[in-house]
């Protein structure tokens, strides 16, 4: 068995733009087996707002995803992590943490990419063992944005975007979509999904019994 990586930037030029290699690594789909997928966020999550603040904004992305009628996927939020950069233990699976978390200090990584996901997989299989979102807190200026146009990046709208990357979409060239591969700064729009988005996840992680390909609603 052979661990590789993927490596996801999420780039800025004129636009957000996101680019990432195929999520089909020799006819095989990336994808968890084992769901609910656990997830971990850095226990300062962005450190210039409300820590309450930028926690909602994390889970609610997570939730987005979860949304649909017609999937199985499930995400567990664990407890809050000091882990500081992306890593994987290919000794001990089990040590292993999906983590989100902002690098302040020396963006090690493409000095203009925005965002990066690590996504590790069998390269036989395509099925992920272990998926790191990291951001360039370092470069740029994060916020819940409530009011766009801005100038900042909003959270939710990118971490919305680098799930669907965790999980095994790729991009697409539809405008709507979550998966969209640019973004303004201050959109807020990828935080929903559009259709295109359910029919992926759907496709992916669907549930074992037929059913609308709506999306449900979370009253907190």
């Amino acid at each position: 068995m052979r661990y590789s990586p993927v490596i996801i930037f999420l780039l800025v030029i004129l636009l957000f733009s996101f680019e990432r290699e195929k999520a089909e690594i020799s006819g095989k789909n990336l994808k968890w087996e084992d769901i609910p997928i656990k997830y971990h966020i850095h226990k300062d999550c962005y450190k210039p707002i409300e820590r309450e603040k930028c926690f909602e904004a994390v889970t609610s992305a997570f939730k987005e995803w979860e949304s649909p009628e017609c999937t199985s996927l499930r995400f567990e939020r664990g407890e809050d992590t000091e882990e500081a950069k992306a890593s994987f233990n290919s000794l001990d699976l089990k040590e292993n943490k999906n983590i989100v978390v902002w690098i302040y200090n020396d963006w090690p990584y493409e000095p203009n990419g925005l965002a990066l996901t690590t996504v590790t997989y069998d390269d036989k299989t395509g099925k992920i063992y272990d998926a790191d979102i990291e951001l360039n807190g370092y470069n740029y200026r994060f916020d819940v944005v409530t009011n766009p146009p801005s100038t900042y990046t909003d959270i939710q709208n990118t971490i919305t975007h680098e799930i669907g990357h965790l999980i095994g979409l790729d991009h697409t060239f539809e405008p709507s979509s979550v998966m969209y591969p640019t973004a303004r700064a201050g959109e807020i729009k990828k935080r929903e999904l559009s259709q295109d988005d359910i029919d992926g996840v759907c496709e992916i992680y669907p549930v074992s019994s037929g059913c609308s390909c709506s999306a449900i609603s979370y009253s907190e």
